[in-house]
């Protein structure tokens, strides 16, 4: 077990690297680590017990390149999935702990920029890494545009294998929002067909589901100058294809404020 006071990170930066290969990377060769032999095995972490009351982080980098060719061309200003340079990336966080394979901390503020233009400017909750999820509850976050509220935001990998570039599949998204400003001019950085979209929602509610079919049972949604409130179902299939997204929207009532 080690047990820090305070650890001060500065100036780096941290390359994963796909090396043709959904089961080998720069880490996994470096280390000597079989994959598949880790995931079947039941055993815990032999990782040492790590707890560390301040961790503070300044000016650091994360580079993830896959090696395959990609898909198709990506749109500039666009998240480029095969490609994510993180830079910029400044932190502080409490009761920063690794056990038993799991990462946990408290976040007091973390900021950081990703090549394609997004800025994450402010980022407060309770992390929570372990078992292929990641859990972060009380989330306030601010990037460019949106301001997302939220009792929890979650992703957990679906059985199966795959890297960053199946993202949209083979992860499943969890999230409570908390009348959430949502601009989509954030969701063009991930999405090129919505690139210059500025509508704007405050957002209520519960989302769950893989990315590319995201399901809301209740959500409820206003416009900002509060004249447009009503409860929706929601069914989105096909992200992040815009122009071939299945929308299926129940609205039960549209009430204008008044």
């Amino acid at each position: 077990r080690f047990y820090f006071d305070r650890v001060y990170i500065e100036d780096g930066i941290f390359h994963y690297i796909e090396e043709g290969s959904k089961e080998f990377s720069n880490i996994t060769r470096i280390f000597k680590i079989d994959r598949s032999a880790r995931n079947k095995s039941p055993e815990k972490s032999s990782f040492p017990h790590i707890k560390v009351d301040e961790l503070r982080i300044n000016n650091y980098g994360f580079h993830y390149v896959d090696c395959r060719p990609p898909k198709g061309p990506v749109a500039s200003g666009c998240m480029d999935y095969t490609n994510i340079v993180v830079s910029k990336i400044t932190g502080r966080f409490h009761n920063f702990e690794v056990v038993d394979g799991a990462i946990e901390a408290d976040i007091k503020s973390l900021a950081a920029t990703e090549k394609c233009g997004i800025e994450l400017r402010y980022l407060t909750g309770h992390i929570r890494f372990a078992d292929r999820t990641i859990m972060v509850n009380d989330i306030y976050l601010k990037d460019n545009y949106t301001t997302l509220i939220a009792n929890y935001l979650s992703f957990s990998a679906i059985a199966g294998k795959g890297s960053i570039k199946d993202f949209l599949r083979k992860i499943a998204l969890g999230v409570d929002f908390k009348e959430t400003f949502l601009d989509f001019r954030t969701i063009g950085f991930f999405t090129p067909e919505l690139q210059g979209n500025s509508f704007k929602i405050y957002v209520t509610g519960e989302v769950t589901g893989p990315i590319a079919h995201l399901v809301s049972d209740k959500l409820s949604v206003h416009t900002p100058n509060g004249e447009t409130v009503t409860d929706i179902k929601l069914s989105i299939k096909g992200i992040p294809n815009m122009r071939k997204a299945i929308f299926d929207v129940h609205i039960p009532k549209l009430r204008p404020n008044t």
